[in-house]
């Protein structure tokens, strides 16, 4: 999950938004930072399993929406 938010904060830092819409997208992933610091290790993980378990279950969905973030964060989305 990690991995997934700093993209979503690359993929924030290089679109061209109004500046107050930004922060306010920076702020909350700043929030969903906060609350996944609290979840404890076990909900994390349980979390990364279940991710993993709709990734192997439907991999061209995943694929399809990995690519479209990717089209979206080229295009300044």
């Amino acid at each position: 999950m990690n991995k997934s938010l700093k993209q979503l904060e690359d993929a924030l830092q290089n679109t061209e938004l109004p500046a107050a819409k930004k922060e306010e997208l920076m702020a909350l992933l700043a929030q969903l930072r906060h609350d996944e610091a609290a979840l404890a290790p076990e909900e994390t993980s349980r979390l990364q399993e279940l991710l993993l378990e709709f990734e192997s279950r439907h991999p061209d969905l995943s694929n399809a929406i990995g690519r479209l973030s990717s089209l979206l964060a080229g295009s300044g989305l």
